[in-house]
């Protein structure tokens, strides 16, 4: 399984800082698809840092941040989240495509 080779590789000596969150990321996302919200956000906690203040490359799945959240009824949590990744359009413009996520957030 892709989440077991991911967990596998965070123990790894090999790996920067950098290369640990994006399996950070990439693992949330396996579970944000197959609806487990609780492990999702267990991985993006440990991320949420990197998050907010280093630069990194838009991708449509870091939507999936602000959904776990949403969806665990912590609405608060995902707006935050929501305007970090929204601040990044400052060096990457096509984070403005997560501006869907107005319509779930704001309900």
């Amino acid at each position: 399984m892709a989440i077991n080779l991911l967990q596998d590789a965070l123990l790894m000596d090999k790996f920067n800082n950098v290369d640990k969150a994006s399996f950070d990321l990439k693992i949330g996302i396996l579970y944000f698809k197959m609806k487990k919200f609780d492990k999702a956000k267990d991985s993006f906690e440990k991320i949420l840092n990197y998050i907010k203040n280093e630069k990194f490359s838009y991708t449509k799945e870091l939507s999936a941040i602000v959904l776990t959240y949403y969806n665990l009824g912590e609405k608060e949590k995902a707006r935050k989240i929501y305007h970090w990744l929204m601040s990044k359009e400052k060096y990457d413009p096509d984070f403005s495509h997560l501006s869907y996520l107005d319509t779930y957030i704001w309900k």
